[in-house]
């Protein structure tokens, strides 16, 4: 999960995060705000689908991408990064205003569902 209210450069920070066409969906984007929210929609799915492979940055994050017309995300790959799209089912959402998480998980899943549990003060402590 990342905290989209944190100071950040995103625009900067994209073209070395990002394959050519992620970078270039985003580019697209007019609307600052806009492209700050599909920023971090991709940023956490790339993280997720790299957790689920357990390989972490050693995976070229410009050797996969991500497509977000349809109505759930699609991977595409690089040569740099043989896997096969058939095998990851990806979803994403926004559980606060702030707050960006992803998903990957195999695609024999049956179905992927996100609850949000909400802990009052005292729960957590304030």
């Amino acid at each position: 999960m990342e905290n989209t209210a944190r100071t950040l450069d995103h625009d900067r920070l994209a073209p070395s995060v990002f394959a050519p066409a992620e970078l270039a969906a985003l580019r697209r984007i007019a609307d600052p705000v806009a492209r700050r929210t599909r920023f971090f929609v991709l940023w956490t799915l790339k993280e997720a689908y790299i957790k689920a492979r357990g390989m972490g940055l050693s995976l070229p994050l410009d050797g996969f991408s991500f497509d977000l017309d349809g109505p759930e995300p699609t991977i595409a790959f690089a040569a740099s990064c043989p896997d096969d799209p058939a095998r990851w089912r990806f979803r994403y959402d926004a559980p606060t205003p702030t707050h960006r998480l992803a998903l990957a998980v195999p695609a024999a899943t049956d179905e992927i569902r996100l609850f949000r549990v909400s802990l009052g003060a005292e729960a957590v402590g304030a």
